[in-house]
């Protein structure tokens, strides 16, 4: 028994059978009862379809147009995403709540779309409304919304750059072509603002690499980053001694254009000793007349240290000629000097390792006067030189005045 729907008749099939009768076997006996179609039951709400149509055409058939029904976000997706996609339609139908037939109602008159693309930063919203009309007149309007996905970044990457001392670096980024937006992963999934990527320059780390001036070699300060070799600033120190010959002139120091310079009591040295306070240049000049001194202290301040230079003044020895000749048995020493000239009032003569009143008396006699002469000799026997190592050594300073020379010491064999 097959019952009737409302898509197929139905069928009863009865069946007769009969026993054997006397060895005759009987055939079964059918009889059909065709059992008409039950009508439809359009009770339900009417429902809205959305579809599209597609049409087919298989080998030598006729064109078929079939409805594709969107009945889910996926399906919508599909259909979106088509090349030249189909008409978007609509249609209100009642549904049987026996076989899910359709029966329609209406389709929709018109269908809008309202479209506001995705972008790399939002998602996209097409917005489709559905309008059924009688006559002219909007009787229903129905909506559907698909919220579309973002579309993806196109990131370009600006690679790192290391800060130095004096110029700002970066961490490396993404910048998206399209929103122009700032990303600090290459999936462009943390948002990061404009600048957040600079590293702060460093600036320099000064260190002061001092060296101090000694008595006969300047020192020097130099300020300099350890990192990046930046010299900020060079300055020279002066030496702590000058050493000058009077009548001479030198320099307290190299460099003076960022010095200051202060002598005291500057008019006590006046008549031999000058300053230029500008140039650090000391001049001297040979003045007998009065005490010369011979230490004489010049303040000199550079990047906001002060120094004290000690300038010494050395009175020289003027030339002396001495001639050595055998004289019997020992030998004369020829003394030859014209010193008077120079403003010498006498010259001191002594013999290291003969330091006696005798012998001084002697030297003094023949050897003090300030211009050589005939008598301007010694003898000296060849045991009393053996006694000397056969070596004399003259000790000789020459007085100006109240100022004697620097002590000059002539080795003769």
């Amino acid at each position: 028994m097959e019952k009737a729907t409302c898509t197929k008749e139905g069928e009863n099939k009865y069946t007769a059978t009969f026993p054997e009768i006397q060895g005759i076997d009987l055939k079964p006996q059918e009889h059909i009862i065709t059992i008409q179609k039950k009508d439809h039951t359009f009770s339900g709400d009417i429902e809205y379809i959305w579809y599209y149509e597609v049409k087919s055409q298989e080998e030598n058939q006729e064109e078929k147009t079939e409805e594709q029904y969107l009945e889910n976000d996926e399906e919508w997706l599909n259909w979106l995403t088509q090349e030249n996609a189909p008409e978007l339609k609509c249609k209100a139908v009642k549904i049987c709540s026996n076989c899910k037939s359709e029966n329609l109602i209406t389709k929709a008159t018109e269908v809008k779309a309202e479209v506001e693309k995705a972008t790399c930063t939002k998602e996209g919203k097409n917005k489709y409304t559905a309008m059924f009309s009688e006559e002219g007149i909007v009787i229903k309007q129905l909506e559907h919304i698909i919220i579309m996905p973002r579309e993806e970044h196109k990131l370009i990457k600006t690679e790192m750059l290391l800060a130095t001392c004096t110029m700002d670096g970066k961490s490396a980024y993404y910048t998206c072509s399209k929103c122009n937006h700032y990303f600090s992963d290459e999936k462009g999934s943390k948002e990061i603002a404009p600048n957040s990527w600079v590293i702060k320059a460093k600036g320099h780390h000064i260190v002061n690499h001092l060296k101090n001036p000694t008595d006969i070699s300047e020192g020097s300060s130099i300020k300099s980053c350890d990192v990046c070799g930046y010299v900020q600033e060079t300055l020279v120190l002066p030496k702590k001694t000058l050493m000058i010959t009077l009548g001479k002139c030198g320099y307290l120091i190299s460099d003076a254009s960022k010095c200051k310079f202060d002598l005291s009591n500057a008019k006590k040295y006046e008549k031999y000793f000058k300053l230029d306070t500008k140039t650090g240049k000391v001049t001297t000049k040979k003045n007998y007349s009065v005490k010369i001194s011979k230490s004489i202290p010049v303040k000199v301040t550079t990047g906001g240290q002060t120094y004290t230079v000690t300038v010494k003044i050395r009175i020289s020895t003027p030339s002396i000629k001495i001639k050595k000749s055998l004289s019997g048995d020992g030998y004369n020493y020829k003394f030859s000097y014209k010193l008077k000239k120079t403003g010498a009032k006498k010259i001191k003569v002594r013999i290291e390792g003969l330091n006696t009143k005798t012998a001084n008396k002697v030297l003094d006699k023949y050897l003090g006067k300030p211009n050589s002469d005939n008598d301007s000799y010694i003898y000296i026997s060849k045991s009393l030189l053996k006694k000397l190592g056969n070596k004399v050594r003259f000790k000789i300073v020459v007085y100006y005045g109240k100022n004697v020379s620097e002590p000059r010491i002539f080795s003769i064999k």
